[in-house]
């Protein structure tokens, strides 16, 4: 079984790949909020995705995740590389495999 992962955009979707394991097709979906987030600048930033693949209503699942985060823009200075970094640990964290150690 493969698990597909589609990013959702105003209600498109596009697949952007397709994975053996779930927690591939997870990892996956968090660098893409990243690579989302740096094109907005750092942001915010609302991401959508769509995994596709075997759960509790067969084969062809869909296990949804949406995703907010980056700086407000009623802040009164722009998106920093200590910004971006805070995502990035936090989207790791949040997508390390079961049973991982943090």
């Amino acid at each position: 079984m493969t698990y597909d992962l589609i990013a959702v955009t105003d209600g498109a979707r596009q697949r952007i790949g397709r994975y053996d394991r779930y927690d591939d097709a997870v990892a996956a979906r968090g660098r893409d909020v990243l690579a989302q987030l740096a094109a907005q600048g750092g942001w915010w930033t609302r991401a959508e995705h769509v995994i596709v693949g075997p759960g509790v209503r067969g084969s062809r699942t869909e296990h949804g995740f949406c995703t907010e985060l980056g700086v407000d823009p009623g802040r009164d200075r722009a998106p920093t590389a200590a910004d971006m970094d805070e995502a990035r640990v936090w989207l790791e964290t949040l997508h390390q495999p079961a049973g991982a150690d943090a």
